[in-house]
């Protein structure tokens, strides 16, 4: 199949499911061979595969892991590399989100939701980086609206995210130039069928646009290899490093500042564009949601 990404090769976590399937589907259609990871979700799996092959782009490959296991999260990219020779892109998209009220966190509860959010992305990371290097790669780290303001029900949700967001910084520094290194992080998608309508309108009110997201803003955030995840600037001058997200979406107006994320080239806020030099454009306002799987 021809298409920006033929030749390709793109690992995406989480990949069975809501966001990380959307992405997977989405990148096998522009022709990558996508290695597709997944957990327990075994009939998703390959129920997206089989979709991704009827729609005449390369069947993916799949591969079980489970990602709070330091040991599989490291062997994963090697994995991909020894059955597909390469790996070009690494899509870091498998997290999971939890209530959790704060008086009844434990231990075990904490490690279950860090473990994945955050441990597992920096060790597949530190896996994929050699042969991301040799294809002068990219990896995109999914956070989302989490990172920038605090869930109390969700505390260590929160805290994962916006771990996920420094690590993106600390290696788009590391990792440059070869690889760049970027982050997306969504607002609300894909809600859960047990919503009620008067918490989906209390999630409305909240949004400028009055709309949930779907999946396809995720992908449009993306550019890899000049078409989707846009590379972003150090703020020393046009050098394409990667520091952080391209783009933030924020539902309601939790940033006071763009100065909290100068390394970001454009932060989208109330359906505005705040370039870094403070320059103000109307703009479609983006909403997406992290990826499960």
């Amino acid at each position: 199949m021809s298409g920006p990404l033929a030749g390709k090769v793109v690992l995406v976590t989480g990949g069975a499911r809501r966001v990380g399937r959307a992405i997977a589907e989405g990148l096998a259609g522009d022709g990558a061979r996508v290695a597709l990871h997944y957990h327990e979700s075994t009939d998703e799996a390959t129920a997206v595969a089989e979709g991704i092959e009827r729609a005449g782009a390369p069947r993916p490959c799949l591969f079980p892991a489970d990602l709070r296991d330091p040991a599989q999260a490291s062997d994963l990219p090697g994995r991909v590399v020894r059955e597909l020779d390469r790996l070009d892109v690494l899509i870091n998209s498998a997290s999971v989100l939890v209530r959790q009220p704060f008086g009844a966190i434990t231990a075990e509860a904490w490690d279950g939701v860090l473990d994945l959010n955050l441990r597992a992305y920096f060790l597949v990371c530190q896996a994929a980086a050699p042969a991301l290097k040799t294809a002068r790669g990219k990896i995109v780290n999914i956070s989302d609206v989490a990172a920038h303001e605090a869930w109390p029900s969700y505390l260590p949700h929160s805290i994962s995210k916006a771990g996920v967001e420094m690590l993106t910084r600390g290696l788009a520094r590391l990792l440059a130039p070869e690889v760049t290194v970027n982050c997306i992080a969504p607002g609300p998608v894909l809600l859960e069928d047990a919503t009620t309508d008067a918490a989906r309108q209390k999630l409305l009110d909240s949004i400028p646009l009055k709309r949930i997201g779907t999946p396809a803003d995720i992908l449009r955030a993306m550019t890899i290899n000049g078409y989707k995840v846009s590379e972003t600037y150090d703020s020393r001058g046009p050098v394409k490093v990667g520091y952080a997200a391209d783009l933030i979406a924020v539902p309601g107006n939790p940033l006071q500042s763009i100065d909290a994320l100068r390394d970001v080239r454009f932060v989208m806020k109330n359906g505005m564009v705040f370039k870094r030099d403070g320059v103000m454009t109307p703009a479609a306002f983006f909403h997406g949601g992290p990826g499960n799987g």
